[in-house]
């Protein structure tokens, strides 16, 4: 799942309240429609597959944590919250160099 918990149950009660019963691919696909991370490349496999994972793992957690510095103007307690990490682990990441 791309998301984390609470977007994975929101999604669950959206399909529950969007369908007749039965959730099918082509629902699915509609919720989902024009819905694209920022975060995660289109062409993630290339990238794992020549980098290798912990690689790329870690460009997505500096892209995050990039959006977040953004997304709260700098404001470090508020991107910790927002991101549902650590302090340590947050400078970790803001601290790695891209690879």
């Amino acid at each position: 799942w791309p998301g984390n918990i609470r977007e994975l149950r929101n999604t669950c009660e959206r399909f529950s309240q969007d369908a007749s019963g039965v959730v099918d691919s082509s629902l699915v696909l509609r919720m989902f429609q024009g819905e694209k991370s920022k975060i995660v490349d289109d062409n993630w496999s290339e990238v794992v597959f020549e980098k290798g994972l912990n690689s790329y793992i870690g460009l997505i957690e500096r892209r995050a944590v990039a959006e977040a510095m953004k997304k709260y103007d700098g404001k470090v307690t508020a991107c910790i919250k927002e991101l549902k990490i650590s302090t340590s682990a947050f400078y970790r990441i803001l601290n790695e160099k891209m690879s």
